[in-house]
């Protein structure tokens, strides 16, 4: 089966043949009617073979770059030799000759090459009137100062720092403002304030800022900034409360309806527990809204006393004295009068000591009799009570 490519061939007229190989020169000579009158199998050798040629010359743009590096590092070290050699005249400097080779119109290939030699690119360093911040040092500046670079220093050592002069803005001692220069300041000790990036506003642009209602979308259109319908999160955030609110409310409203529905069901016969699942409300919810009832007390049975029927108390006495053993013997008791004072005693008691032996005390004999006679029958002796 014949290929395709020689297929189509065969089927478009060849107008222009392309040498094979070709160089670099020959692909940049080659205009756009003689690509449209290539055939598919000229095309796709012309692709294939300029695609080699440009492989090669950056091969050997590589291998060129290589070969200036040594050059670039002499010439560095030419011009920051002063004073020791005597075929450099007119005060030539690395930097008067970087900036001739960038008026060559290739800066980026040499500060490329330059990049690749180790070298310090001019380019790079801090032009003059470029404002910058002057660090104090703690000794005659104690202070930071905005300052203004005037002169850059060229280095005669690559080894050294490297320095410009500066100039910044103070008062003197009579208020008047006036310009203070510093000389050979290294650039370790200045840093650069990086100028403030305006934002361009373009016309029928949608803007959103974020101080307003945290992001309000704004128009730009001949020079009016206008609010879009587009709510700002703050308006969103309203929204959604106003929204919970309004849910709330229906929520709370829905529930008590079914509340009075449940009550009214319970009223009618339901069960409570039936009811509380059938309408979806508590039990709890449903019997505080129904009538309390109040249980009936238990009443229990307390006997009491009839007074009518009791008997009448007797007439309070005394506790008489519990019957004292005298030798193992129970004996009964006495009534004794000492000095003019009627007392009861113990039987054989007073015989020992009336000092120390313990009695009873009467106001009159009758009184002391009495009780001798109800303490005698209350220890089954006689009522009889003998008087000493």
């Amino acid at each position: 089966m014949p290929d395709k490519k020689d297929a189509l061939a065969k089927s478009t007229p060849t107008a222009i043949t392309v040498a094979q190989p070709f160089t670099l020169e020959d692909l940049c000579k080659v205009a756009q009617v003689q690509v449209d009158a290539m055939s598919f199998s000229e095309l796709s050798t012309f692709i294939e073979n300029g695609i080699l040629c440009i492989n090669a010359n950056l091969l050997n743009i590589k291998e060129a770059r290589i070969r200036l590096r040594p050059a670039l590092v002499r010439i560095h070290d030419m011009c920051g030799g002063q004073g020791k050699r005597n075929d450099l005249t007119g005060g030539v400097t690395w930097t008067a000759v970087c900036s001739h080779l960038s008026l060559l119109g290739c800066k980026r290939t040499l500060d490329g090459l330059i990049k690749d030699a180790g070298l310090d690119n001019p380019s790079e360093a801090l032009p003059v009137g470029r404002e910058v911040l002057l660090l104090a040092n703690g000794t005659d500046r104690p202070i930071s100062h905005i300052a203004e670079v005037t002169a850059v220093h060229e280095k005669t050592n690559p080894s050294d720092d490297a320095k410009v002069d500066v100039a910044y803005k103070t008062k003197d001692e009579t208020g008047k403002e006036i310009k203070v220069p510093v000389k050979g300041v290294r650039t370790i000790e200045v840093q650069t304030i990086k100028p403030v990036k305006l934002t361009v506003l373009k016309a029928g642009t949608l803007y959103i800022l974020d101080d307003v209602e945290g992001g309000a979308e704004v128009l730009y259109e001949k020079g009016i900034l206008t609010r879009t319908t587009t709510p700002s999160p703050a308006q969103l955030k309203a929204a959604e409360k106003v929204r919970r609110e309004e849910e709330k409310k229906a929520n709370t409203k829905a529930h008590g309806d079914r509340l009075v529905e449940a009550v009214a069901a319970v009223k009618g016969g339901l069960d409570l527990n039936d009811a509380a699942t059938q309408f979806k409300v508590g039990r709890k919810e449903i019997s505080s809204k129904l009538p309390k009832v109040t249980p009936v007390p238990k009443v229990k049975a307390v006997a009491k006393k009839k007074e009518a029927t009791a008997a009448p108390k007797a007439e309070a006495t005394p506790k008489p004295q519990a019957a004292k053993r005298h030798r193992g013997r129970t004996v009964p008791y006495i009534t004794h009068v000492l000095g003019g004072k009627f007392f009861v005693f113990d039987k054989g008691e007073v015989e020992f000591s009336s000092r120390t032996v313990r009695s009873v005390e009467y106001n009159t004999l009758e009184e002391a009799r009495a009780n001798a006679k109800a303490l005698n029958i209350q220890h089954g002796f006689g009522a009889d009570a003998a008087t000493v």
